[in-house]
């Protein structure tokens, strides 16, 4: 609905928030008043919570503040997807991801998206995890370049292995100048 001012489309929407049972000045969580075409409207941003217990569940519903859809509804009608419906929607957004995800940079396959759960912290953990075993094996420690392509064998997007490796990187020589600065200091101070 349109407004003529500012302060009539922020008192309806305050008005709405009151006989939704709500307190009026919570208004701002969920509407936002805007000017469209010279006029003003209260535009709603985000759905009211629904109430927890049952009984008040009901009670909204008697008093029709908030009633509950039915199948019968026009959205809920035309929203309903049989079998083969979903399993086409499915697979289109998988080969979309999958499109997306995978592309060619400096003939490089660049992944977008990570499949894995957490891979900032994945990241350090494989640099970690690396260092150790070359260190525990005698061998130098693992390149920038092995630790990412790791990484991204693994299931991390190419710039978050990229980003999340020299984070790390940048912590570890942090941490080992600081041990020597403090091994330094111990030495000098203990000498006496």
């Amino acid at each position: 609905m349109a407004y003529a001012s500012n302060i009539a489309a922020l008192n309806a929407a305050r008005a709405f928030m009151k006989a939704a049972g709500y307190d009026a000045a919570a208004y701002k969580d969920y509407f936002k008043v805007e000017k469209v075409d010279g006029e003003w409207h209260a535009l709603q941003i985000e759905a009211f919570p629904a109430p927890r217990d049952p009984l008040s569940c009901l009670l909204i519903e008697r008093d029709g503040i908030y009633p509950f859809p039915k199948a019968s509804d026009p959205i809920l009608a035309s929203s309903t997807m049989d079998e083969e419906d979903f399993d086409a929607a499915a697979e289109a957004d998988r080969l979309a991801n999958a499109q997306q995800s995978a592309a060619q940079v400096n003939g490089k396959e660049w992944i977008r998206i990570s499949s894995v759960i957490k891979p900032v912290k994945f990241v350090w953990a494989v640099a970690d995890e690396m260092n150790a075993a070359a260190l525990a094996a005698g061998r130098p420690a693992p390149t920038r370049k092995e630790v990412q392509d790791e990484c991204v064998r693994r299931g991390v997007a190419s710039g978050t292995a990229r980003t999340q490796y020299q984070a790390w990187k940048r912590s570890r020589d942090n941490d080992l100048a600081n041990a020597e600065k403090a091994a330094e200091l111990s030495k000098r101070f203990n000498q006496k």
